[in-house]
């Protein structure tokens, strides 16, 4: 579950973002100024800060240097019901990853947050993706583990999906990934006319129509 902080000094706008974003399924810390934010992103770890622009003390611009400046690469969007060109293209150039005015409403601040969740940087600690896989979208995310549940396992595996979907990348994915990796990859092309059905256990469903069929019982030709 993602974690997101919301800075605003104020509280109405505070109270019904929490409860939008929780209902959305997120995590959601509050505070009220610049000052506040900075302790409680030292406290714990934040996948993405709610920041308003104009607030008392330490403002929204602050913050957003100041998290740069030390090397904080947390996604920042940046929120303003005084927004104007030049806020916008300052707060951006400071390193915010995004700026909506106020009032915004709800879908539109509920789907610009999924953008920039989906775009989050990697944490350090993060494994790369296999076979030079691109890509941190919710169903990118899905395939690799679905990619790294086969692969661990000892069992035939049919990918199957339209031309230029990609299933050569998911299988040599899968032998990266494979108690086989130090073998040779064997790249052979099949005719349409060979099709071996298969009686399957149970599927992994991808997206971008490729399923991989696991833990085959028997194959009939």
């Amino acid at each position: 579950m993602a974690k997101i902080l919301i800075v605003d000094d104020d509280k109405a706008f505070r109270l019904s973002t929490a409860a939008l974003l929780r209902a959305d399924g997120y995590d959601v810390d509050t505070v009220a100024d610049g000052a506040a934010a900075a302790e409680s992103l030292r406290a714990s770890r934040h996948d993405l800060v709610v920041l308003d622009l104009r607030m008392p003390g330490v403002d929204g611009l602050g913050v957003v240097e100041a998290l740069r400046l030390y090397g904080e690469r947390v996604p920042i969007l940046m929120l303003s019901g005084f927004g104007t060109v030049e806020s916008a293209v300052r707060a951006l150039h400071l390193g915010a990853d995004d700026f909506l005015t106020k009032p915004v409403e709800p879908e539109v601040l509920s789907a610009r947050i999924a953008d920039l969740l989906a775009r989050r940087p990697l944490p350090e600690s993060a494994p790369a993706n296999p076979a030079g896989m691109v890509g941190r979208s919710p169903a990118m995310r899905e395939t690799i583990a679905a990619i790294r549940r086969v692969a661990a396992g000892d069992t035939t595996v049919l990918i199957s999906g339209e031309t230029g979907t990609g299933k050569e990348l998911l299988a040599r994915a899968i032998h990266d990934l494979s108690g086989r990796r130090d073998r040779t990859f064997v790249r052979k092309i099949a005719t349409q006319d060979y099709q071996v059905p298969l009686r399957v256990k149970w599927i992994v469903p991808l997206p971008d129509h490729i399923l991989i069929f696991a833990r085959v019982v028997r194959h009939v030709r």
